[in-house]
């Protein structure tokens, strides 16, 4: 009954991290950095437009992606630490 009760509470401070936020933060960081560079590699061939367009797109996707993934993954540490700060043995 007690470790119904802690995993409840702990499963309430894991989802204070916030997933999408994280996402869309680190997706608008990585299309910036994907347009700039997709704009100097345009400029070499001529449409630094296009290039910046192709960089947005595929840093913005992937950055999400990835923010996503990281935030998942504190989110479980969050758990697992909670459990463990609780007496529980907790497995990585």
């Amino acid at each position: 009954m007690a470790y119904q009760h802690d995993l409840a509470e702990c499963q309430g401070y894991a989802d204070q991290v916030n997933v999408g936020q994280e996402a869309m933060g680190t997706g608008l960081l990585t299309a910036a950095t994907g347009a700039a560079l997709g704009a100097i590699a345009g400029a070499f061939g001529g449409g630094a437009g296009h290039g910046a367009a192709i960089g947005a797109s595929l840093g913005g996707v992937s950055g999400g992606v990835g923010g996503g993934v990281n935030a998942y993954d504190r989110r479980a540490g969050v758990l697992r630490q909670c459990l463990a700060n609780r007496g529980y043995a907790v497995l990585d």
